[in-house]
């Protein structure tokens, strides 16, 4: 058995290929990997960071890209990093980006017909718990049509077409502890 070093693999859904965030002497990139004796790589997205959602129905995935913050930052990890979401064409071997502020989102599943997707939101201030860096973050659990998610449509009204599934918590936190999954 051969052991690859990554952050937040994500394997397909056929379990031939995961996309994997390595680190390099150049910086931290994402790329595709077959799942073979070699984990041989396929494709890379560059610079990039992140996590990826692989669909389960169509081929490809979104990958959500995450600008990290500086280490020096006193206040790291109080304010959610800039955020980017690039559907990927596994055809192609390219990514377009679908929506340019993705920071409120993230993505944990697709359904299994791929027209939605479980996110978390960040819905607001939390003015009960003020601090050294300013009010914490909310988020909560939604439903999204996938459309409208890789849309430019405005956090406002992508939240008014949404269904959300549980009460708001503080971020970032135990976002997902109430999602398992989606039924087939």
């Amino acid at each position: 058995m051969r052991t690859l070093s990554a952050e937040g693999p994500a394997v397909s859904p056929d379990g031939g290929h995961a996309f994997v965030t390595t680190s390099t002497p150049q910086g931290r990139k994402a790329s595709l990997h077959t799942l073979d004796d070699a984990f041989t790589p396929e494709a890379s997205l560059g610079a990039f960071t992140g996590r990826f959602n692989w669909y389960n129905q169509r081929p490809g995935g979104l990958f959500t890209e995450v600008t990290p913050e500086p280490p020096t930052t006193e206040c790291a990890g109080v304010t959610p990093p800039p955020q980017r979401l690039y559907r990927w064409d596994p055809h192609a071997r390219t990514h377009s980006r679908v929506r340019q502020d993705a920071t409120p989102f993230t993505v944990l599943a697709f359904s299994p017909d791929d027209t939605q997707a479980l996110v978390n939101i960040l819905v607001g201030r939390d003015d009960s718990q003020p601090g050294f860096c300013g009010e914490g973050w909310l988020q909560r659990l939604h439903v999204v049509q996938r459309d409208d998610l890789e849309s430019d449509l405005p956090m406002e009204q992508l939240l008014a077409k949404s269904t959300p599934l549980a009460p708001s918590t503080p971020w970032p936190g135990p976002s997902s502890s109430s999602y398992i999954g989606w039924l087939r």
